[in-house]
């Protein structure tokens, strides 16, 4: 994916996450959102999959990709703090080690 098409879902990403109408129509509609960012089915299951290799693929920045994890979240936070679930999603990923 070339840096237009990466451009598209990293908007997406932060508009959503601004903008609490657009974040729960999207809850309740997906297709709405990524028809209106020009998201195509390959994408979509990228996002759907959610992994951190997906959201790579996808050339999703970082910290795009924790916003998406809290957009998508299917309840409350875990205590102690909205980070918990992030990061306990990180850590049972099988990524590999990049150092």
């Amino acid at each position: 994916m070339d840096g237009c098409d990466t451009y598209r879902i990293n908007r997406m990403i932060q508009d959503l996450n601004g903008d609490p109408v657009a974040r729960e129509r999207h809850c309740a509609d997906p297709d709405f959102t990524y028809a209106a960012y020009g998201i195509d089915a390959e994408e979509q299951a990228l996002l759907a999959d959610g992994s951190i290799e997906s959201m790579t693929r996808l050339n999703v920045h970082p910290n795009l990709q924790m916003k998406w994890v809290f957009i998508n979240a299917k309840g409350p936070p875990r205590a102690p703090g909205p980070l918990s679930a992030y990061r306990d999603r990180l850590l049972a990923s099988p990524a590999k080690d990049n150092r």
